[in-house]
C-alpha cells in the first residue's frame, strides 16, 4: 500500500464475521477466549491517531463483554431499552460505552443500573432481586 489511507476498513468488524460463520453464542465464546489469552501488549507510536488506525474496533470505539447476572437467574434483560434474548446469567459482546440495565421477573421488583463496558474486558453487572 501506498499510504495509510490504503488500509480501507472492511465491511464488517471480525466479531460480526465470527457470528455470521458460527452463530452468536459461539462468536461470543470465540471472542472472550481470544481476549482472555492475551497476557500484555505493547506499542509504541510517536502520534496516536485512532481515526487511521488498523483496528476497527478502535475506530468504532470498541466492544467487550457485558456479564449479567441475577439472583434468581432466569431475569429477562434490557440493555439502553433493548430486550437480549437471553436470561440472565448470560453474556454478550456489545459496543463499549455506558450501558443502563433493567432486569425483570415474574413475581420480583425490576431491578435497574449502570455498567460501563470498556473494549476488550468483560463487566459483570450484578442485582439481588426482590421476589415476593
Amino acid at each position: 500500500r501506498d499510504n495509510w489511507a490504503g488500509f480501507t476498513p472492511q465491511e464488517k468488524s471480525f466479531a460480526e464475521m465470527l457470528a455470521e460463520a458460527f452463530g452468536e453464542e459461539e462468536a461470543h465464546a470465540i471472542m472472550r477466549a481470544f481476549a482472555e489469552s492475551i497476557e500484555s501488549e505493547w506499542s509504541e507510536t510517536a502520534a496516536y491517531r485512532a481515526d487511521l488506525s488498523l483496528n476497527r474496533a478502535e475506530r468504532r470505539g470498541g466492544y467487550g463483554a457485558l456479564i449479567v447476572k441475577s439472583k434468581p437467574d432466569k431475569a429477562d434483560i434490557e440493555v439502553n431499552g433493548r430486550a437480549w434474548s437471553d436470561p440472565t446469567d448470560t453474556e454478550k459482546w456489545t459496543s463499549a460505552g455506558d450501558k443502563k440495565v433493567r432486569l425483570t421477573r415474574e413475581g420480583c421488583e425490576p431491578a435497574e443500573g449502570e455498567a460501563t463496558v470498556r473494549a476488550g474486558q468483560s463487566t459483570t453487572f450484578y442485582r439481588e432481586l426482590v421476589c415476593q
